[in-house]
């Protein structure tokens, strides 16, 4: 592509976004219009006691509660099968078999090291 195929695609991106930005805010900044209803007139014989009024729509909708209730017919793939049992707690450290306390020669730091069977 030469530098001016590249400067009109670019151009004409830019003008379609610009153009897009420009109805969305036209669209969000016009007046609301509530077109008015249609008034049919009525024929001259009826009476005004006769003519029923307009119905009057409420603005909330009231929806009654409702429960849902799903059974699961089988285990899931990824439910573990088999409850594995609880490991024993490790005994005591009186109960083991310790070496003295010696100093750990690694690092820079002073620290202790004891090694239990």
């Amino acid at each position: 592509m030469t530098r001016t195929q590249t400067f009109l695609l670019g151009s004409a991106f830019w003008l379609a976004g610009v153009g897009v930005f420009a109805g969305f805010a036209y669209a969000m900044n016009r007046p609301i219009t509530v077109p008015a209803p249609e008034r049919v007139s009525a024929p001259v014989e009826l009476t005004a006691a006769t003519i029923k009024a307009e119905p009057v729509y409420e603005r909330v909708v009231t929806i009654p509660p409702i429960e849902i209730v799903g059974h699961v017919p089988r285990p899931l793939r990824f439910a573990p099968q088999v409850i594995a049992p609880v490991a024993a707690a490790p005994p005591a450290p009186q109960h083991m078999n310790c070496t003295d306390w010696r100093p750990l020669e690694q690092g820079g730091s002073e620290s202790s090291v004891r090694e239990c069977q």
